[in-house]
Formats: C-alpha cells, structure tokens, sequence
C-alpha cells in the first residue's frame, strides 16, 4: 500500500486539499449558524482556541487524505481526461477483454454490451497461429485469438477476416520468402497498419501491426521513431474506425514491441498522446492496465 500511496501521492494530495477545503467551507457555514461561543466552552483561552483549530485541520487532512486513498484503491479507475463535452479517456487497473472496463467507469457513459473495439499489438505479417513461436499463448493476441476459437471463430476464419480487411484498405506490403520468414504469413505490412475484425460478444478487434520477425521468428523491437509512428497511425485510425464505440486500449509497447521505455512512462507517453490528440475522438477511451501491475504503475501520473 506504501508504494501504491508514493505513486499516486501528487494527486491524492490535489484531490485532499480539495476535500479539506469543502469540509472547512461546512465548518464556516456551521459556525455562520451558530457562533464559536455557542459551540466552545466560553472559558477556553486563546491559546487553547487555536489548539483546538490546529488539531480539527490535522484531524480532518488526515481523514481526507485516507478517504482519498481507500476511495482510489477501490475504485481501479481514473479518469483522466473529458473530450468533446460528451467523452472520456480512462484509465483503468484491469482485464482488457472484462466488459466491467466500461460497465465500471465513473461516468457511465457508454455499454460494452452495444459494442467495443479492443486494440491488440501484432506482428506486421498479422499471423494467427498461436503455438508458442508466432504467437505465445499468453500475449494479448494469443489469448484474443483463442477467445475468438472457443467462440466458434476457427483460426483459418480469423486469418481470412483479417486479410480481406487488409486488401480492402489497399494497403502496400512486402512479400518475404521462406528464408526470411520460415512460417507463417508471408506479406508483411508496414508498421502501425490496423486490420479490424468482428469477433464475438459485439467486440471488434483492432489488430495493431508493432514489430517485424527474423528469420528465426524473433521479434524485432521497432526504433522510437518506428514506434512512435505506429502510435501515430493506431490513433488516426482510432479517430476513424470507432464506429462511436468505446475503444480499450493496452498499454502499448510493454510486451511484444519490447519497448525501451518502462510500463510507466508507456502509459504517460500514450496519455498525452491522446490529449494531444482528444479532438479527433468521438468515442470514449479506455486505456488499461493489468490489475497485478498496481502496485508498480501510478494510473494518476500523467495529471
């Protein structure tokens, strides 16, 4: 819980001083109602007055501050921007494939049942195999894909939705051989390409082409500016493809990409991209954080 407190500590004290001041705001208006001498005992000194008004204000900082900690921890949720007078970006401590993300949020604004789209990092030849050397079980796309197989969506079916999205957005791609490239898809697309697919539960899902495969299938981290430009185009994409349905965003970069940059700065890095890029939205947003990962990631940070 310390740790927890230290990460978040500039705004739970922010959000502190504005429970502090409402409460002293009741305390003027209970002593507009009823003088001081009406509530103390006429025979307190002046000194022990003030006594008193120092240990009421520690007494209430105190309270306040573990309000404020108790009510954050709880909540596994923060929002963090409002967009357009009607949208929200999030952020949250939890499972990107939970509908609870939205049914959750402090606004209420939108149902998960009605529809979302889920970013997922993949390799720029968009493989579908999920056997340990393409696609590990455990990443976002493994356990996507096999969410989508035990929903009846066979993984020849999946490939094919996404290549025909693909051809539909005419993109350009680059055929490897099998020296290049001894399994899986051959067509390799540029960085940042997004192939977006019905899935299942009204869930579209949002493949995210990130980093390029050697000739013995290790993933290849992509330079900073290849990283930032595949952010760049997941967000104008973002802007385009929502279909007004809220968006769960991963933190991206901490897994496949090996990025450089810690889970942390991650999640303040993709923040203030979005804020710089808030009124290209018309949906809302929800950027989430694997609920072990609380104690480590500060989802207030970026304020």
């Amino acid at each position: 819980m310390f740790n927890y407190i230290q990460k978040n500590l500039f705004y739970i004290k922010q959000e502190t001083i504005k429970l502090v001041g409402s409460t002293y705001t009741f305390y003027g208006f209970i002593f507009f109602l009823q003088p001081a001498e009406n509530i103390l005992p006429p025979e307190l000194s002046v000194l022990h007055r003030i006594g008193l008004g120092v240990l009421y204000l520690l007494i209430t900082i105190i309270v306040s501050f573990a309000i404020k900690v108790i009510s954050l921890y709880r909540s596994n949720c923060y929002l963090y921007l409002k967009i357009k007078d009607t949208h929200y970006i999030y952020v949250h401590y939890g499972d990107v494939f939970d509908a609870n993300i939205i049914k959750n949020s402090i606004t209420k604004n939108s149902d998960a049942e009605n529809g979302r789209n889920i970013i997922i990092p993949t390799n720029c030849c968009f493989d579908t195999k999920v056997d340990d050397v393409q696609i590990a079980k455990g990443s976002l796309q493994g356990i996507a894909i096999n969410k989508m197989i035990a929903h009846g969506i066979s993984e020849t079916e999946i490939s094919q939705r996404i290549k025909q999205n693909l051809i539909s957005q005419k993109i350009d791609y680059k055929t490897l051989d099998k020296k290049q490239k001894p399994k899986g898809n051959l067509n390799r697309y540029p960085v940042g390409t997004i192939a977006t697919i019905n899935g299942f539960d009204n869930i579209r899902f949002m493949f995210l082409a990130l980093v390029k495969f050697d000739k013995d299938l290790h993933s290849i981290r992509p330079s900073p500016g290849n990283f930032h430009l595949a952010l760049g185009r997941m967000i104008k994409n973002m802007s385009r493809n929502s279909e007004q349905y809220p968006i769960i965003l991963p933190i991206i970069g901490s897994g496949l990409s090996n990025s450089r940059l810690s889970e942390q700065n991650l999640l303040e890095y993709i923040l203030k991209l979005l804020k710089l890029h808030q009124n290209e939205f018309n949906c809302d947003i929800h950027v989430v954080i694997y609920k072990d990962k609380k104690k480590d990631i500060s989802i207030t940070s970026a304020i």
